[in-house]
């Protein structure tokens, strides 16, 4: 017998390792490239288990109000994810005043389109994300970000702008780098 969503996480809420692992196996894998968008991929999972120690903790009334599970443990990944963000940001502008010492990071993907995700900013990189990625719709994008879903949709369209223009970008440059007016001679007899 499958259980649904609600019903799991109010069983996980109060203990069930069952219902934890069933959501788990659900919701794991987005809930975790969805928080990596946001603290990177080392602490990704770290901010998920996070977030979930927080879904168990919850009060059993904001438990049983929650009408869209997915959405929800999106939220509070989020929620999660940008204060791991921030604490990390008050703890790099610590070390960088007693050290004086300017941190760099450069980020290497492996994919061309993956790499263009992430230079988006985290407004415009989570709404690709959860769209694409978690598979929301617009409106369960706005639940989890707490936001409209006409600015969900509006993030969208200028998230997928600039995506379409650093590919024509990149398209141009690729054009130039290939020698013009050079002819390949077929050698038909």
């Amino acid at each position: 017998m499958t259980r649904d969503d609600h019903t799991l996480l109010i069983a996980m809420r109060r203990g069930d390792q069952t219902a934890a692992v069933a959501l788990w196996e659900r919701h794991g894998a987005r809930l975790v490239a969805y928080a990596a968008t946001v603290v990177g991929r080392g602490e990704a999972e770290d901010a998920v288990q996070e977030a979930l120690v927080r879904a168990i903790g919850a009060a059993h009334a904001q438990v049983v109000g929650v009408r869209d599970v997915p959405a929800w443990l999106l939220t509070l990944v989020r929620h999660t994810a940008i204060n791991r963000v921030r604490g990390r940001r008050r703890r790099r502008g610590r070390e960088a005043a007693v050290a004086r010492v300017g941190v760099c990071f450069a980020v290497r993907e492996r994919d061309d389109v993956a790499a263009r995700v992430a230079a988006l900013p985290r407004r415009l990189r989570e709404v690709v994300v959860l769209r694409h990625v978690c598979g929301l719709t617009f409106a369960q994008c706005a639940v989890a970000l707490g936001a409209n879903p006409n600015t969900v949709a509006g993030r969208y369209r200028e998230a997928m702008g600039q995506l379409r223009g650093l590919m024509e970008r990149q398209e141009s440059v690729e054009n130039e780098r290939t020698p013009r007016g050079v002819e390949v001679a077929h050698g038909y007899s």
